[in-house]
């Protein structure tokens, strides 16, 4: 591959870029949770542009172009300064909501060594030092800034200076319990509570627990394991802001509609509303809603039936139907209900009261649906839903005339870790290579647990040198990654077969991927193995 192209890769994986998108969707987000106060709202705007000059020096052609349609949209209500209709609101929604599918999951750190750190570092206050230290060093690698205090006094200067994102530290840091009166003191002084990990050592007992709760903890260990403190802050760091709902409200009347819409984009959620009800199934087609709106009667068929008629589709089995009727008959509201409603709210509806019943609703069906397509252990999608989004993603490949590479990763000699090390050391070692390739993924990419330790990665608009640089790179990071077992550690590395999509050998990638990966282990593991067709799998390049 030409060096120019290599740089260009690595600009598309500039963490600077993702970090600004991460920090303009939790602006978006509290903009509308605080309904837009002006300071925020300048925010916004200083964060887009931002956004569009980091994308512009980065090359992210996309993230620009998403980030330009945010500016012209914020524009005419920056020169009114004038509140924002329905329709800019919706229009935001839908630009930002398409910038966070764009969103990288996280940067390679080593893509770019002057990248500045921009998140809020962690502080370890533990008596072990050179245990803190190692804590630090393990943390390094998932490109998390930690700290280590060396003592009461240290501790209370780095908290005077830097704002933590968490502080773990134990109990008796400082002194007999004094740990817990540290963070207690110092999250009184502030409006929003630190979080805070408290390492208990063996003071496991309920008054300890309260005392910690109490001060800001949100978790109370035995120990300072790395492993299990990597993924705590990894999930207070880098959760992304929550999505907006898909609302599709079905309702004859056009002011009503309008009512609803405006009360649901001011709550930051996107919505299409639909006026004639015998398009319906087209629309869902479409715009795939998360949460129906259902008025009960209507010209040409009622939405007890219409109900019956979506819930026929078995796509559409978890969508929640809400009622919204003037209808206060209860003997007809709970038999509506019964025809595939989930909830019956009355007109005229508190604009509060519907907004968070539809919360109440999404993260219900959310959580449902994320049970069903998740594997239990790792969070990545399951066997079954992974092959489906492979043959979603051939399917748009194909259309677009894009690029696709899919992988198989595996874990080399695993049997052997838990032989030596015990079954749920394999799981922590499990555990960590998602947790890194969720990292230096793009959130388009798709990664799910192919079975035992086995991984499937799907890389759409890449091809095979792209995805071969790319898991090369994680493929090396994560080999100097120590796992810690009790006393000891040790080393894992793992194995990939690549193979890119062609537009017409869909049903051979898994198989020939496999072939790869077999070259690799064949060839002596930790390598990365591109299939070739004409030889059987001909090594690209090792590892």
């Amino acid at each position: 591959m030409s060096q120019s192209r290599t740089e260009q890769l690595k600009q598309h994986f500039a963490s600077r870029v993702t970090t600004q998108v991460r920090h303009l969707l939790d602006v978006w987000r509290r903009l509308n949770e605080l309904h837009w106060p002006p300071e925020i709202f300048n925010e916004l705007v200083e964060t887009n542009t931002k956004l569009v000059k980091q994308a512009e020096k980065f090359a992210s052609e996309d993230i620009l172009k998403q980030a330009n349609l945010i500016q012209d949209t914020l524009a005419p209500l920056i020169e009114s300064k004038s509140s924002p209709s329905s329709q800019h609101i919706r229009t935001l929604n839908e630009a930002i909501y398409d910038l966070s599918e764009l969103s990288l999951r996280k940067t390679d750190h080593e893509l770019d060594l002057n990248i500045v750190q921009t998140r809020k570092p962690v502080i370890l206050a533990l008596h072990d030092l050179p245990l803190s230290e190692k804590i630090q060093h393990q943390m390094s690698f998932f490109s998390i800034d930690a700290f280590c205090a060396t003592s009461e006094e240290d501790l209370k200067n780095r908290l005077k200076t830097r704002l933590p994102s968490v502080i773990i530290i134990d109990i008796d840091f400082g002194g007999s319990e004094k740990g817990i009166e540290i963070v207690k003191e110092y999250n009184s002084t502030r409006e929003s509570t630190v979080p805070a990990v408290f390492i208990s050592g063996t003071k496991a007992d309920l008054p300890h627990r309260l005392a910690a709760t109490r001060a800001g903890g949100i978790q109370y260990l035995s120990d300072a394991n790395p492993s299990q403190l990597i993924t705590i802050v990894e999930q207070l760091t880098h959760s992304m802001p929550q999505e907006p709902y898909k609302v599709m409200i079905v309702e004859d009347s056009r002011s009503q509609a309008a009512f609803v819409e405006r009360v649901l984009n001011n709550a930051g959620m996107i919505t299409k509303a639909v006026i004639q009800p015998m398009t319906v199934l087209q629309v869902m087609e479409k715009f795939q809603p998360e949460i129906i709106i259902m008025d009960m009667y209507m010209p040409d068929c009622n939405g007890m039936e219409l109900a019956a008629v979506i819930r026929q589709q078995e796509r559409y089995m978890r969508v929640p139907i809400l009622y919204l009727s003037g209808e206060e008959d209860r003997e007809k509201q709970l038999k509506a209900m019964s025809q595939g409603g989930d909830d019956f709210l009355t007109k005229p509806v508190d604009p509060k009261h519907l907004i968070a019943t539809i919360n109440n609703r999404g993260r219900r069906a959310r959580a449902l649906a994320s049970l069903i397509v998740r594997d239990s252990l790792t969070g990545l999608f399951n066997h079954t839903h992974t092959l489906e989004r492979l043959a979603q993603e051939c399917a748009k490949a194909k259309q677009s005339g894009a690029s696709l590479v899919m992988g198989i990763l595996d874990i080399d000699h695993f049997k052997q870790v838990n032989d030596t090390y015990g079954h749920p050391v394999g799981d922590r070692v499990i555990c960590s290579l998602a947790l890194f390739l969720k990292q230096r993924l793009r959130k388009s990419d798709t990664i799910g647990r192919y079975g035992g330790e086995e991984f499937v990665i799907i890389l759409p608009a890449a091809d095979e040198q792209e995805a071969f640089l790319v898991l090369d790179g994680i493929r090396e990071s994560f080999s100097h990654l120590k796992q810690p077992a009790g006393p000891t550690e040790f080393n894992v590395t793992f194995s990939t077969g690549l193979v890119e999509y062609d537009g017409e050998n869909q049903d051979f990638l898994v198989e020939w991927a496999d072939q790869a990966l077999y070259q690799a282990k064949r060839g002596g593991r930790n390598r990365i193995v591109i299939y070739r067709q004409e030889d059987s799998s001909k090594p690209l390049e090792e590892g």
